[in-house]
């Protein structure tokens, strides 16, 4: 989930979400707390009048037996244990403000991301090119060698190789979210550390392997970090991916609450929800990993196609290994222990021949 509100410059939205989501979490406890101490005053109310009113029936006027006092005694105790309960899940929720405190402190704390400020405007029509990349971490462990790649402006790309080839690493600088240990990443003619930022996060929509959906309504979550989008343009996008019909068939529609992680929802209808917020969002890019190791072949041909349409317009980036879903791409880029062994051009005739360059 960090990474993805890093790789989209989302996460100032999501600390101010998350802040009104613990703020209203406080209100709550709030009110529930005093709702309990009035309940727990009324229950030490009730057993003492009750145990008054027994003993002057009982003493004064001689009402009852001893035995039936005793009994009623127990009556008034197990009554008296239903307030107590309140009383414990009062102290429970008195607990819960120290761990309230800590959210907000740490919120307010988070530290500036690191990342380049520079202020140029991303220009992708030139394409993007990985110029004598390298990447080593502190430990001098080198993941990436010497990697010179030109990815076109559009089209449907995929990055294959075995585990720890380096796809993720390759991606993650071009994200923005790791800098080059040597070379560079050019945004056109110009370096990453010269392009702003926020800018560049803008044109970008990640989608994980396994597809997060926030914990929010269906209407919420698709426009998350996204200004003024309207019902018709949530149902607009929904329609083009298949999903509006099955959104209009729940009972909440756009209402719908979003499980945390999507669990409501099955892996094709979370991937083509989160395709239908790159859509809304206008992306450029949309960057997904493994769209589909967790859909069964009906959904993946669903999303194959959807990919197809929408890279006529828009850069897509994959990392597959699926044989089906590479029929689909217009370029492979294949890695092998950090380094490029082939970048070539499969495509159909879509893309002009500078869209389909790939490679040093």
């Amino acid at each position: 989930m960090a990474k993805i509100l890093k790789s989209e410059g989302l996460t100032a939205q999501s600390f101010a979400h998350a802040k009104t989501l613990i703020q209203s979490l406080a209100n709550s406890s709030k009110r529930q707390i005093i709702y309990s101490v009035m309940v727990e005053q009324c229950g030490n109310l009730f057993v003492i009048v009750c145990f008054l009113c027994l003993s002057v029936l009982h003493l004064g006027f001689g009402v009852g037996t001893g035995g039936e006092f005793i009994f009623q005694l127990l009556l008034i105790q197990r009554a008296a244990s239903f307030f107590t309960n309140f009383q414990m899940k009062r102290r429970n929720m008195g607990q819960k403000f120290p761990s309230y405190e800590s959210c907000m402190k740490l919120i307010e704390n988070i530290p500036e991301s690191h990342m380049s400020k520079g202020s140029t405007l991303p220009d992708i029509e030139k394409g993007i090119v990985f110029k004598d990349v390298s990447f080593a971490y502190p430990d001098g462990s080198q993941i990436l060698k010497g990697i010179d790649l030109r990815l076109p402006e559009r089209g449907l790309v995929a990055i294959s190789g075995k585990s720890g080839s380096g796809k993720t690493t390759l991606i993650d600088m071009f994200l923005g979210l790791l800098e080059p240990s040597k070379g560079e990443v050019l945004i056109g003619d110009v370096s990453m550390k010269e392009i702003d930022q926020k800018a560049w996060h803008d044109l970008i929509t990640y989608v994980p392997q396994d597809s997060y959906l926030f914990n929010d309504s269906l209407r919420k979550t698709l426009s998350f970090g996204i200004d003024n989008a309207g019902d018709e343009d949530l149902w607009a996008v929904l329609e083009k991916v298949g999903l509006r019909e099955t959104i209009e068939k729940l009972q909440d529609g756009l209402d719908t609450n979003v499980l945390s992680g999507g669990f409501n929802f099955s892996g094709g209808e979370k991937q083509r929800l989160l395709i239908a917020r790159a859509i809304l969002k206008n992306t450029r890019i949309l960057v997904m990993d493994e769209p589909s190791s967790s859909l069964d072949k009906a959904s993946e041909q669903i999303l194959k196609n959807q990919l197809q349409t929408l890279s006529a317009d828009m850069l897509i980036i994959v990392i597959s290994h699926s044989p089906e879903f590479m029929e689909a791409i217009d370029n492979l880029v294949v890695l092998d222990q950090g380094e490029l062994r082939s970048a070539s051009s499969q495509g159909d005739d879509r893309s002009s021949a500078g869209e389909k360059a790939v490679g040093g």
